[in-house]
């Protein structure tokens, strides 16, 4: 047995015993609980994608999507957290120098870090963005705008940031971190999915970063930075997505195995079994197409973009089929909140639309196949 392997069922026991218990009270209080949150940062799970040199795990993302999958299947929320996290990781390893990297890197292990482009002004159309970077005379940037509906906003320590220059207009991402002057946390957001992940706004008053904060492209020419951090995401939100499936899978199956309907088990209904078939299918389906995704990462292809949109697209929409399909086989239960099955189909709901709406996903999986 490999150290993935055994990494995987450590995993899938934390995620049983430490998380599922929480999955109600994650979902009713809307938060996660400060003792569960300090067994995350006890067993390393920021450190999934941390290389070694920095005290990490450096997994590879077949193995870290995997990770996500096991823990969404006992609360999602807890899931796009680490997702939210990870995703912003990746991004400083692929486009941070060594400086940056050597002085933010090692903090990854217990700090939250987050992902910031979106703006009232510009969510999925960067060309709206507002926040703006003026060079200094000594070489610095400052840094002045809003962010909204940041996953992890008010709870992370460190922000990638994207701002345009005022030098060249062009768009370009910086590292904030919360101790800088300035810097202050604005309003957070009340969904009605996934609602133990903080997601909140910041404010940036005049924030001054050093030149060697901001990303830098020069090494790679695949993707620009924005579409990196989406097609991570993609990938880590198809696994979430799989998770929630999952979720909703076991919770129809055990229902179904107890409830009676007149002399039958509810499992033993022809219509029951079809919905059973459908949420399976859904959930194997997307499982399918985040792994690849991440295998394709994992082996810097051109094209897992494509199949990590395709993940997140199709993930999104099954798995609010599926806890359609299970509020239908649960009956009134199924609508009642003291039931999982109310908060998986808005936690699936929620993913519809982080990190580009399922529509703008559809167009970029066509233009893709007709543009190749």
């Amino acid at each position: 047995m490999n150290k993935e392997k055994i990494i995987l069922g450590m995993v899938k026991d934390f995620a049983k015993n430490e998380i599922g218990d929480f999955d109600m009270e994650i979902d009713s209080k809307r938060r996660i609980p400060d003792d569960l949150f300090k067994k995350l940062l006890h067993y390393e799970f920021l450190g999934l994608n941390v290389p070694h040199q920095f005290g990490g795990l450096e997994l590879p993302l077949t193995c870290i999507s995997d990770i996500i999958e096991t823990i969404a299947t006992a609360n999602a929320s807890v899931a796009v957290m680490l997702e939210g996290h990870i995703k912003t990781v990746y991004q400083l390893l692929r486009f941070g120098n060594a400086e940056l990297t050597n002085e933010y890197m090692a903090s990854a292990l217990q700090s939250i870090f987050a992902f910031a482009m979106t703006e009232s002004t510009g969510g999925s159309n960067p060309s709206f963005i507002r926040t703006k970077a003026e060079k200094m005379p000594n070489g610095d940037w400052c840094l002045t705008g809003n962010k909204i509906m940041i996953t992890n906003g008010g709870l992370a320590d460190v922000y990638v940031v994207m701002a345009k220059r005022t030098d060249n207009n062009k768009l370009s991402f910086f590292v904030v971190d919360k101790t800088m002057s300035g810097f202050s946390v604005t309003e957070q957001e009340k969904f009605i999915g996934l609602k133990g992940v903080p997601v909140g706004g910041i404010a940036l008053n005049h924030v001054i970063v050093p030149e060697y904060h901001q990303l830098d492209m020069t090494n790679y020419d695949k993707l620009s930075i924005a579409d990196s951090a989406h097609a991570d995401a993609r990938i880590l939100m198809g696994a979430v997505l799989s998770g929630i499936q999952k979720h909703t899978l076991n919770e129809v199956i055990n229902y179904a195995k107890k409830r009676m309907a007149g002399n039958q088990r509810l499992y033993e209904i022809q219509a029951i079994q079809r919905k059973i078939t459908d949420i399976v299918t859904g959930y194997r389906t997307t499982q399918l197409l985040y792994q690849k995704a991440a295998q394709l990462r994992d082996q810097d292809a051109d094209d897992y973009f494509q199949i990590a949109t395709m993940a997140k697209a199709y993930g999104s929409r099954t798995a609010v089929q599926s806890g359609d399909d299970a509020m239908q086989a649960f009956g009134a239960y199924g609508f009642s909140q003291d039931f999982p099955i109310a908060h998986l189909i808005s936690d699936a709901r929620a993913l519809e639309y982080a990190e580009g709406s399922v529509e703008k996903m559809r167009i970029e999986i066509s233009n893709f196949e007709v543009n190749r």
